[in-house]
């Protein structure tokens, strides 16, 4: 009775599964009705020092300032999110770039069988 039912199944999945994959569509981050592109560029905000390598940031909600780890000047970049206004830099004894000018060029090796890639600085 199973192997009855089994092309039953596989022909209504068969049909069911693309009409939804197919039907839902598809959506571009530009579909706002701008012919500018999925990403445009806004506004600069200039931060003392010159910047050339950055690392991760974030934003904190509720004070809407944006933190930038600014590893050319080895800081905290603040910056008012809601004002787009530079506010300012946390020094801290970071680490920064070595090379602030020239990004590290990649270096691949192989090792028990796995690609280790990382960059020598």
């Amino acid at each position: 009775m199973t192997h009855k039912r089994f092309p039953a199944l596989l022909l209504l999945l068969g049909t069911i599964v693309p009409m939804l994959l197919l039907g839902a569509g598809s959506s571009r981050a530009d579909d706002n009705g701008s012919n500018g592109g999925a990403v445009r560029f806004l506004k600069g905000i200039p931060v003392p020092g010159k910047m050339v390598v950055f690392d991760i940031s974030w934003v904190d909600q509720p004070t809407q300032l944006y933190y930038l780890a600014d590893r050319s000047n080895a800081v905290i970049d603040v910056v008012n999110a809601k004002t787009d206004t530079f506010v300012r830099q946390i020094a801290g004894g970071f680490k920064g770039s070595p090379a602030a000018t020239t990004p590290p060029a990649p270096t691949a090796s192989w090792s028990s069988g796995a690609l280790d890639t990382s960059f020598s600085s």
